[in-house]
């Protein structure tokens, strides 16, 4: 296993949660606050680095990488179906070993009904909500969700992108964002080296439809944190999740605060690097005041 010291800006210590399917990697940063941050697909907590450097000075930042992700185990799917509903109850399970009773919830796409699933499930722990780019709701009956969910069904052309690693090789360009250095992109190949490894990426691509009952239950809890803060940090150039994403957010939490970046893709940490930090602080300390 790689050490997490290899990657560039990311100085962090690692830590590990064993699990019944494999070990869990994951970020604990500072001391303060707890903010929980949970990556989508195909990234990991390196996703993140900016944002818990800027951070740690005040908060305790906590990233795990979700399994078959980053530097966690990437156990045989007979091991873990890599389901979303199986990658909550491993979130579940670390902030139960953490000690975190309250918490801010930091998400990009997967980590947003993932961690939705979590907080909904025990409201009293989450304090607020910072998404980005993200959904939590039954996207089936969309075309561009089903279109992406065809790339990870599973055979013909589902088994052709994962032994290339297409996933990984074009995740900046297919969301129409390329302005990452090779060392940036070594970060992503490095983790996901291994074909055997990658069913972790295939199936979040599949679950878009296939989790369609899940995340319904997900959107059913979704009143019971309606009332807490949120701020939305939207990249405005995704063909994937758009207005009409952003719009379901602000129309379902009562107390939403948006910030969209005309020059920011799907992938909004990587595109504003350290310019994001700022307005997790702002958005924080604001929270923290009342």
């Amino acid at each position: 296993m790689e050490d997490s010291r290899h990657f560039p800006d990311y100085p962090f210590d690692s830590h590990y949660l064993d699990l019944e399917a494999g070990r869990m990697h994951y970020v604990d940063e500072g001391d303060g606050p707890a903010v929980l941050f949970l990556h989508g697909n195909p990234t990991w907590s390196f996703y993140y680095r900016h944002c818990v450097s800027g951070l740690k000075r005040h908060y305790r930042c906590i990233a795990p990488d979700l399994l078959g992700f980053g530097l966690s185990d990437h156990p045989e799917v007979a091991d873990f179906g890599y389901t979303p509903a199986e990658h909550a109850a491993t979130i579940d399970s670390l902030i139960d070993a953490t000690g975190v009773d309250r918490y801010v919830l930091v998400v990009h796409e997967w980590g947003g009904p993932i961690g939705l699933d979590c907080a909904t499930r025990a409201p009293a722990r989450l304090r607020a909500i910072v998404a980005m780019n993200s959904w939590f709701w039954p996207v089936s009956t969309e075309r561009r969700f089903r279109r992406s969910a065809y790339g990870g069904a599973g055979v013909g052309r589902g088994v052709f992108s994962t032994a290339l690693n297409l996933p990984i090789e074009s995740m900046f360009t297919r969301h129409r964002r390329s302005h990452v250095s090779e060392e940036v992109m070594e970060a992503y190949r490095k983790v996901q080296e291994d074909p055997k490894g990658r069913e972790g990426i295939r199936i979040f691509k599949r679950e878009l439809v296939r989790a369609s009952r899940w995340l319904q239950a997900v959107r059913d809890r979704q009143p019971r944190i309606s009332s807490r803060p949120a701020m939305l940090l939207w990249g405005g150039d995704d063909h994937l999740f758009g207005p009409d994403e952003l719009r379901t957010w602000e129309a379902l939490f009562q107390d939403s605060r948006t910030l969209r970046f005309e020059e920011a893709g799907h992938f909004v940490c990587e595109d504003l690097g350290t310019e994001i930090v700022p307005h997790l602080e702002g958005f924080l300390g604001g929270i923290d005041r009342r």
